[in-house]
C-alpha cells in the first residue's frame, strides 16, 4: 500500500492527475485497509501504553492482573483482525 500511494503520489507530481485518480479509484479498497490498518495500530500502541501505565500504578496486584487481562484481550482482539484483512489483502493480490 505505501508503494502505491509512491506511484499515485508520482504520478500527481509529473503532472499525471487523471492517471493518479484511476489509480486512486482502481486500489480504493487496499488504501482504505491501510488506513484502518494504521489507525488499528495506533489503537495497539495506545493500549501498550496503558498496560505500562497500569503496571506503575499503586494498585493492589488483582486490581493490575484484572486490568492488565482486559487490557491484553482487547488488544489480542485488533490484533486478530489485523491478522484477518492482511490476509485478505494478500489473497486479493
Amino acid at each position: 500500500a505505501d508503494q502505491l500511494l509512491r506511484g499515485i503520489n508520482n504520478l500527481r507530481e509529473k503532472g499525471n492527475l487523471e492517471a493518479a485518480l484511476e489509480m486512486r479509484k482502481e486500489n480504493r479498497s487496499l488504501l482504505s485497509a491501510k488506513r484502518q490498518l494504521n489507525k488499528m495500530f495506533s489503537q495497539i500502541n495506545d493500549i501498550n501504553d496503558r498496560i505500562q501505565g497500569v503496571r506503575q500504578r499503586d494498585l493492589d496486584q488483582t486490581q493490575k492482573r484484572n486490568l492488565i487481562r482486559q487490557l491484553t484481550v482487547r488488544r489480542n482482539q485488533i490484533a486478530e483482525r489485523v491478522v484477518r484483512i492482511k490476509e485478505n489483502i494478500r489473497k486479493a493480490a
